[in-house]
């Protein structure tokens, strides 16, 4: 009988090796993009790694330290602005694709959900009063 109520705390090591795979992929990668998800079903965000890319998503605060914070630690030119952009539930996706085609690949990347608690109606339905007829 295993108990779901204690889940294994993540180790130093696993939180230095998600920096360092980060950090390599900043090297080997042209382009870096930042996402925000809302929303998120896991099976609909692993229909978007389908990209060519090396997409990142985890804890917030680990994923900034991979870019570092001041230009002084900076990991890749530039790649220090990022830091301070990742709050909430955003991911960070490498691509050696063109700027264009990722945009557009995600433009047309829709799929089709069921509506959750809090989700607003996309229409309105009236039901008139009175018995229902089949």
């Amino acid at each position: 009988l295993v108990s779901l109520t204690k889940l294994a705390k993540k180790t130093k090591e696993h939180k230095s090796a998600l920096i360092q795979e980060v950090q390599e992929n900043a090297d080997k990668l042209q382009y870096c993009w930042l996402f925000e998800v809302a929303n998120m079903h896991n099976t609909h965000l692993k229909t978007a790694r389908k990209f060519t890319a090396r997409t990142f998503f985890g804890r917030g605060a680990i994923m900034a330290k991979a870019p570092r914070t001041t230009p002084k630690e900076k990991h890749r030119h530039r790649l220090h602005k990022l830091a301070s952009e990742i709050k909430g539930e955003v991911g960070l996706f490498f691509s050696d694709s063109p700027p264009q085609e990722v945009i557009d690949s995600f433009a047309d990347f829709q799929q089709p959900n069921f509506a959750r608690t809090g989700t607003r109606a996309s229409r309105t339905v009236v039901i008139p009063v009175g018995p229902i007829i089949q």
